[in-house]
């Protein structure tokens, strides 16, 4: 709240000046009179008795010192009752001596003075809101008759008739909170000085807001609101300009008003607000809150009506609330008015301007003005922003319109005269044949037809070749250019001529990949190997040195036709993550052969060190090896093993198992919680918290994707000892982690700005769910420092995007990238660790101190656990020859995994999770939690329930063929490549079309478990449909920053050659000749 230094107390005779200010106080004056004629009668009786003497003087005194106000306030309430100043009086309009400000209209009622409301003044308000715009509103305003009442005040003596103003208990089956609300029949207000004496509901009623506001829309609006809040040490006063969110800033608390003499809950406190085009001015008891210009942030400018309101959403950072048992009652004494009319023309504005030139104008500080100002029907209509001026956004929008059609006019030429349309029709009424003639004819783009050159292929040649050629280059005389980047797609200029200085005298060999020392490690020997020829025809190259290339014949684009459809099961994991083969490009020879006929012999590769040995097995007559072994120069693979698809189901069952999580807790909050501000239907949410919301619907499902990442990062290494693979995974972890989010992150921050969002500012009062937030980062550059924020924090701190990128998951990729580094090097550790007991002994150390620390490393370590126990000892084979242990781990892991959603079942007064954060350290103080504040354990901190149900749920999946045969069925498997989008757009999708289809739903008035069917079925169509679109948009650059990231790590530099070659540089720098020959480099 605001320093008291920011509040310019006036003295208390400043204070003081509330009492002439309000018919409320005209009492006074006949207090005063009463009070000082029983002073002289009590004078003249002590006097007469000769006793007191002192007593009397003193009373005499005091007589005497209140005369003058005595009289002062008398001539007040004979001015109030018999002389009132009416508008016809004020023809020129109101003057502010403080401010200077001319107002042409006015609106003044003592509520005191009246029995009823003047309808040609004030409307009194009938509504029940079906959604209500705020990030913690879980109720919705509404507005009855009954609930704007007059009444005596008996805080006052005599009583006072005041305005009450009535808040109702909130209507558990809507969420209607039902208060009081008046407006002016004028909403033409626009610019003015508005006064009101408030008083806000008594202290431990249930926190409501009585303001007095302007409000055209939620975003043009002022208005004072004196809350009384839940608890009474938190009232305060808010001067909110433009449907601000209230902030500390904003806030004046009762205490300082109480500091400053005055009493906000047994008397009524003057508010005030100042409104002109330049700036903005709030008061509270005519001292200045706060002050906002022009410069500082955008000022209301519509033209709309004046309320006096009491309300209650039970937002938790505004005025909290609803009453609960009892209505509440806030008070309103009188208010004044002084304002312009946006209908005033500016002929009018002149007219006035001459009649009013040298006239006297009414101040507003005379207490003596009542009435109102008449209007027209006019000043009764909805403001309208008046027409600007569209020349300028027109001319840009046709410039913009023709650009665009140009470009598409340019797609669709393109994509006619480049779509292969006779390759098509071949295959017409064939199923599958029109995409093998378009992946055929795609093939076959790659290559040109020049006239061809016979050339024999001459393994000797071939030999020799790689033998003279130089390291990091390809085989000389081809017509290919030099040097070879390994790209798989031709790059502009590959048909450039090799130099004629470069060719030696192999103009027959056809070109093989570089074989540097990356590579011979991984590929024969490319001169051991013997090539057939076909028996169809001579062997062709790829590109010969004079004449170009042949194209290949059909059979051979069935061949690479085939070798692409190969079957994914033989595809594997690894192989999914590893960049492709450089060489297997367009400049790849490929060898005819016969398909009938089968290959005698055929390459297979065993690594030893780094030496290649080449051994020769018979090949079947099968079209996929034959083709695989017809490539000439592509590194010939191990033998794929398997995906291991239970693992991968287990990540795409964990993936699914967090959206749905993140959907309960955004649009059914009481199932995944068990507690909250409402249920929509509550015993049928009780329930289902208990069996649905505990396991399928909990956070839980955080833990198996870090341990099943572990799997899969550590089990290369410890059952093979190769660092290479160590190497490789701590390169390719960051990118992979990151080009995803990066891709996905800015496309948000788009989308976001373009207020796609908007109806989730509305879906608390729907769902009574107050978790979903996220506002727009104020600039670019914020995005990113996010982003460079993310690649350095450390966990388990909270990452500052998450506020702003739909449903905060990335606070994991700090945990997911931190302790990749701490697995793999833990893992090179481990492995020199022979001794069992020591081993487990020091896994069993890290896991419980990491546990202690609330170290998401607690995870890893069990992961890395599970993995060990898996590449080294190989502890299903052991337990499967010992069906008692067997048994028992299985049901020790069923317990577990099984046990641990129960623990916050039943969570009533107390939880477990609760009482497990309390034992570990309070890093402010060093002492327990217990001993500080027992609290629960936020969402990023790990577990006891966490580690005991992924461990459990790991165990199970590893030993268990039933469950294994359940994570490999194929609907589940197809869910796994795209793991990742899901994951990072499942918060977007949830949080713009989610939240837009119930809060529609909801209000048509559709029962909320139909908005609740709904929602999720469109909600989870539009995820999958979205993730098939993006994980290739997302995948394809990953890939290539993995592969690059690979060959700039692997492959040798590129020899520097001379930008004239093959001539001398003579011929750039001494073009002109006379000049001396330049020295080569």
């Amino acid at each position: 709240m605001p320093h008291g230094s920011r509040l310019m107390w006036a003295t208390s005779e400043t204070v003081e000046r509330l009492s002439p200010q309000s018919s409320v106080f005209d009492v006074q004056p006949v207090v005063s009179v009463v009070t000082f004629t029983l002073s002289y009668a009590l004078l003249l009786f002590a006097s007469s008795l000769f006793c007191a003497p002192l007593v009397a003087l003193s009373l005499l005194c005091k007589s005497v010192a209140m005369f003058p106000q005595t009289i002062t306030l008398g001539s007040l309430l004979v001015a109030s009752a018999a002389a009132a100043t009416l508008p016809s009086q004020c023809g020129c309009g109101y003057s502010d001596p403080e401010t200077q400000q001319l107002f042409t209209e006015s609106i003044i009622v003592y509520f005191n003075e009246t029995d009823t409301i003047d309808s040609n003044v004030f409307t009194i308000q009938d509504y029940a809101h079906k959604k209500e715009q705020g990030w913690n509103a879980i109720y919705k305003q509404g507005a009855k008759p009954a609930n704007v009442q007059f009444e005596n005040d008996t805080a006052f003596y005599p009583p006072l008739q005041v305005l009450n103003l009535q808040t109702d208990p909130y209507i558990q089956h809507n969420h209607v909170v039902y208060g009081g609300n008046i407006e002016t029949v004028r909403k033409d207000i626009q610019y003015g000085s508005f006064r009101a004496a408030l008083k806000s509901a008594n202290q431990w009623t249930g926190g409501t807001a009585l303001s007095m506001l302007l409000r055209y829309n939620t975003s043009d609006s002022l208005e004072v609101d004196f809350m009384n809040m839940d608890d009474p040490a938190d009232a305060a006063v808010s001067n909110l300009v433009n449907g601000e969110w209230p902030s500390l800033d904003y806030l004046t608390n009762y205490t300082i008003l109480e500091a400053a003499g005055l009493k906000p809950w047994s008397s009524f406190i003057s508010a005030r607000m100042d409104w002109n085009k330049t700036d903005v001015a709030f008061y509270i008891a005519d001292n200045k809150t706060r002050s906002i210009t022009k410069k500082e942030r955008t000022l209301p400018q519509a033209g709309q009506p004046l309320q006096l309101k009491t309300w209650s959403t039970g937002d938790t950072t505004w005025m909290e609330g609803p009453p609960s048992v009892n209505a509440s009652h806030s008070r309103v004494a009188w208010m004044r008015a002084f304002f312009n009319s946006s209908t005033m023309t500016s002929a009018e504005h002149h007219a006035f301007n001459q009649r009013c030139a040298d006239a006297a104008f009414c101040s507003t500080e005379d207490m003596s003005l009542r009435g109102s100002t008449a209007y027209s029907p006019a000043s009764t209509l909805r403001w309208k922003d008046p027409p600007n001026d569209k020349s300028i956004r027109q001319n840009a929008g046709i410039v913009a319109a023709c650009c665009s059609s140009f470009g598409i006019f340019a797609l669709i030429n393109v994509f006619f005269r480049r779509t292969p349309w006779a390759s098509l029709r071949l295959g017409k009424g064939k199923s599958g044949d029109a995409t093998d003639a378009l992946r055929s004819y795609l093939r076959r783009s790659l290559y040109k037809k020049p006239a061809s050159k016979s050339a024999s292929n001459s393994s000797t040649d071939l030999a020799r070749a790689q033998d003279k050629m130089p390291s990091g280059m390809s085989t000389p005389s081809i017509q290919t250019p030099l040097p070879i980047y390994g790209a798989a797609t031709p790059r502009s200029g590959y048909q450039t001529p090799v130099p004629p200085y470069e060719r030696r005298s192999f103009e027959s060999t056809p070109p093989v990949p570089p074989l540097n020392s990356a590579y011979r490690s991984r590929s024969a020997s490319a001169a051991s190997l013997q090539y057939p020829p076909s028996s169809s025809q001579p062997y062709q190259g790829a590109h010969d040195s004079d004449a170009g290339t042949k194209a290949f014949d059909e059979k051979d684009m069935a061949v690479l036709d085939r070798i692409e459809e190969a079957p994914r099961d033989e595809q594997t994991t690894h192989d999914y993550f590893q960049p492709s083969n450089p060489f297997t490009d367009s400049h790849a020879i490929i060898n005819h052969f016969d398909e009938k006929r089968s290959l005698q012999p055929a390459a297979t590769v065993s690594e030893k060190g780094k030496e290649a040995a080449v051994t020769v097995t018979p090949l079947e007559a099968n079209a996929k090896s034959e083709a695989a072994a017809g490539i000439l120069g592509a590194p010939v693979k191990p033998t794929p093993t398997k995906r291991i698809d239970y693992l991968a189901g287990l990540v795409a069952v964990a993936c699914l198992g967090v959206t749905l999580h993140h959907f309960c807790q955004t649009f059914w909050p009481w199932v995944t919680n068990g507690y909250g501000p409402g249920a929509h239907y509550v015993k049928v949410e009780k329930w289902l918290q208990i069996f649905l919301g505990s396991y399928l619907l909990t956070q839980l499902w955080i833990g198996p994707f870090f341990l099943t990442a572990t799997r899969f990062l550590s089990t290369n290494y410890l059952k093979n000892g190769n660092l290479e693979d160590i190497a490789k995974k701590e390169l390719r972890r960051a990118p992979r982690l990151f080009v995803p989010i990066i891709i996905t992150s800015l496309l948000e921050y788009f989308l976001i700005s373009m207020d796609l969002t908007a109806a989730l500012q509305y879906l608390p009062s729907v769902s009574y769910s107050t978790w979903p937030y996220v506002v727009q980062q104020p600039n670019f550059g914020a995005y990113i420092n996010n982003i460079i924020e993310l690649l350095y924090l450390m966990p388990n701190a909270i990452p500052e995007i998450v506020t702003h990128y739909c449903i905060g998951v990335l606070w994991t990729v700090p945990v997911q990238l931190q302790f990749t580094y701490v697995v793999l090097t833990a893992a090179v550790l481990i492995r020199d660790i022979k001794n069992p007991w020591k081993r487990f002994g020091f896994y069993t150390l890290m896991i419980v101190s990491s546990w202690y620390a609330k170290s998401w490393a607690s995870c890893h370590w069990c992961g890395l656990v599970l993995s060990d126990l898996e590449a080294t000892y190989k502890w299903r084979t052991y337990l499967g020859k010992r069906p008692l242990a067997y048994w028992a781990v299985i049901f020790g892991a069923f317990v577990g995994a099984t046990c641990a959603p129960l623990a916050s079942v039943f969570a009533q007064d107390w939880t477990f999770d609760t009482f497990e954060n309390s034992l570990h350290p309070d890093f402010a103080t060093g002492k327990p939690i217990m001993e500080v504040k027992s609290v629960y354990p936020g969402y990023n901190e790990p577990t006891l329930t966490i580690i005991g149900f992924s461990i459990g749920l790991q165990i199970l999946v590893e030993l268990s063929p039933l469950v294994q045969k359940f994570l490999s069925m194929k609907m589940i498997l197809w869910l796994h490549p795209h793991i990742m989008t899901v994951y990072l757009t499942h918060g977007f999708v949830m949080w713009t079309w989610g939240a837009w289809c119930a809060v529609a739903l909801d209000t048509a008035g559709v029962p909320y478990w139909g908005v609740l069917l709904v929602t999720l079925i469109t909600t989870y169509a539009l995820i999958f449909a979205l993730a098939t679109v993006l994980t290739p948009a997302i995948e394809i650059p990953t890939q290539a920053m993995m592969r690059n990231l690979d060959r700039w790590t692997k492959d040798e530099s590129i020899p520097k050659r001379r930008t004239t070659a093959p001539f001398n540089k003579d011929i750039v720098v001494n073009r002109q000749g006379g000049g001396q020959a330049a020295s080569e480099l």
